[in-house]
């Protein structure tokens, strides 16, 4: 029989792997961004072209590399489900403004890239840490699991924007370069609600699963040798690199 604390661990993981997969939802920009631009030159005339979408991903890891010394920090201090759970809010956040900044570039950038990305980087290593105090001599298992889930987000998300935003399969007009095609138009502003609704359902369920283990817990499976090194943030940042082959 299955001892509690192992179904605790694994749920532990299972919640890193739901937030991740939301984390790793930014990726999903190339599948939209034609969709986004095209409602943004042909309802609100902003002036911005298919070539400025790369802002969104540089904006997206200024974020992250802005915010994750500090999300290190905030989960040494306040605990790893509070430093994820603060992440993923702003991560989420990001996505509701985004609806409401359509008429302009800069603030759409600023919204959907950079907060997004601040809220990622606030608490991409938090789960892995937290998984790593329950399963200690787990630790390249625990990368790759919880990394698939950051790369799965975009291999599913992408479908539900896609069935979402263009359910008919709507293709651009001949010789044209932007959808002009109202029915489709018609659901942009509407996908970052629901795409924002989704992530902060999956989000709060996986930080609900985020606990740590009793002192008791990793004094017993760690035989009274627990290294704090192994299971700090730095070390939990290298691990999907190890994991990768990096």
């Amino acid at each position: 029989m299955t001892h509690p604390t192992n179904w605790k661990a694994l749920s532990v993981v299972l919640g890193g792997i739901l937030v991740h997969i939301t984390y790793g939802t930014f990726y999903t920009w190339g599948n939209i961004s034609l969709y986004v631009i095209s409602y943004m030159r042909h309802r609100m005339n902003v002036d911005v072209q298919l070539g400025d979408a790369t802002w969104i991903i540089t904006a997206v890891f200024m974020g992250m590399g802005v915010s994750m010394p500090f999300g290190g920090m905030l989960g040494t201090k306040a605990g790893n489900r509070v430093a994820t759970t603060l992440g993923s809010a702003i991560m989420s956040t990001g996505c509701v403004l985004a609806r409401h900044c359509l008429h302009n570039w800069g603030l759409f950038v600023a919204c959907y890239g950079f907060l997004y990305g601040l809220g990622i980087g606030l608490a991409y290593t938090n789960p892995l840490v937290c998984a790593l105090k329950w399963l200690p001599k787990q630790k390249g298992i625990l990368a790759g699991v919880i990394s698939a889930g950051f790369g799965a987000g975009a291999l599913v998300f992408n479908q539900i924007q896609t069935r979402y935003i263009n359910p008919h399969g709507v293709s651009v007009a001949k010789g044209e370069t932007y959808y002009t095609d109202e029915t489709v138009l018609d659901n942009v502003p509407h996908l970052f609600s629901v795409l924002a609704v989704s992530y902060l359902v999956i989000q709060t369920v996986g930080c609900f699963l985020l606990t740590e283990p009793p002192a008791s817990y990793t004094h017993h499976h760690t035989h009274g040798n627990y290294d704090q090194a192994h299971h700090t943030h730095a070390a939990a940042l290298r691990e999907p690199l190890a994991a990768a082959g990096a």
